[in-house]
């Protein structure tokens, strides 16, 4: 009898335990933070992994950016600061608090389970692309991809075009200067583009012409607050993100 209980509590023991193991990883996996983008203002943006590292986007500095933003949020916590280019609206680390990982040269790097390449490119201008550094980072998580392209004019290099295309979310300049307005959405559906986040505004009268009728292609126009929750699939729109440092 004893012996035939001891069986019976050996597989169910293990049975017992594979249930736990299962139920813990479900449970972990369900406290993951979810794959955030948060709109601070002007170009800058933070973006975090599952485990709740943030990397922060171009962050702008102080009286580089239009007087209906409020300054950039000093001793923002972040793990890591990637900065697209020199320029102060882009370039402001100090706004970082401790000691975070400050990316400006292309490469790899990963978070947790969030993955980031930074890619060379180049500035854009009003004549076309300038000869001034500029780079572009890809953040991937969930099957996810997002892309940042700082002040990039319209890619022409093959191979970052691949890497920037089917994108689920990309961030693009709407001031009119490295990409004019309208060329942004031509490009957007060239690399396909599927949610367009219009960044970089000098007011709210540039981003209001252009999400008029001439410039946005017909695209469907959503508003939301300063945070959006990614995945793949997302829906082919414009979002246009409240800032957080919106003045009040």
């Amino acid at each position: 009898m004893a012996r035939g209980i001891a069986r019976m509590i050996g597989p169910l023991s293990l049975a017992c335990a594979v249930a736990a193991v299962t139920a813990f990883a479900a449970c972990s996996r369900a406290e993951e933070a979810p794959f955030v983008l948060r709109f601070i203002g002007h170009d800058s943006f933070a973006i975090n992994s599952g485990g709740g590292k943030v990397v922060l986007v171009d962050p702008y500095g102080p009286g580089s950016v239009m007087s209906e933003l409020r300054p950039f949020p000093v001793g923002f916590e972040a793990d890591a600061v990637t900065v697209s280019h020199s320029h102060p609206d882009h370039n402001y680390v100090r706004g970082a608090a401790g000691d975070p990982t400050v990316i400006r040269v292309p490469g790899s790097w990963r978070f947790g389970d969030l993955k980031l390449t930074v890619l060379q490119g180049r500035e854009g201008r009003p004549g076309g692309l300038s000869s001034s550094s500029n780079l572009i980072c890809v953040f991937e998580r969930d099957g996810a991809k997002v892309v940042h392209l700082g002040d990039s004019g319209i890619v022409v290099d093959s191979a970052t075009l691949e890497a920037i295309s089917d994108a689920d979310a990309v961030i693009v300049s709407i001031d009119d200067y490295v990409i004019s307005m309208e060329r942004i959405m031509e490009f957007m559906g060239r690399i396909r583009a599927r949610t367009v986040v219009p960044a970089h505004w000098e007011g709210a009268d540039q981003l209001a012409r252009f999400l008029g009728d001439e410039y946005t292609a017909g695209a469907p126009v959503e508003r939301t607050g300063s945070e959006v929750v990614l995945a793949a699939g997302m829906p082919r729109r414009i979002l246009v993100m409240t800032p957080l440092m919106a003045g009040e």
